[in-house]
């Protein structure tokens, strides 16, 4: 899981500058990516893990476009952490 929480700070870091405007896609994809990265982190069951990757799945489905970069890195983001599961 390690490799996840890695994975997520650097996206974390790739979108921190566009998170400080409030009410952006980046500014909620940033509260969804450190709920993730909590669950990655600190997860004692898969099922917590699998929560939070579908949390986050729902939120980039429903919010981002799915031809982005940004979605693709989330999409790769979760898969990464459900197969670590």
């Amino acid at each position: 899981m390690k490799a996840v929480v890695a994975a997520t700070d650097e996206l974390l870091a790739s979108i921190a500058a566009r998170a400080e405007t409030p009410d952006t896609l980046e500014d909620y994809l940033r509260n969804h990516l450190v709920a993730f990265r909590e669950a990655a982190s600190e997860a004692k069951v898969g099922t917590e893990i699998e929560n939070a990757a579908r949390s986050l799945s729902r939120f980039c489905t429903e919010h981002m476009d799915w031809n982005s970069d940004l979605f693709r890195q989330c999409a790769e983001l979760i898969r990464r952490a459900r197969l670590a599961n």
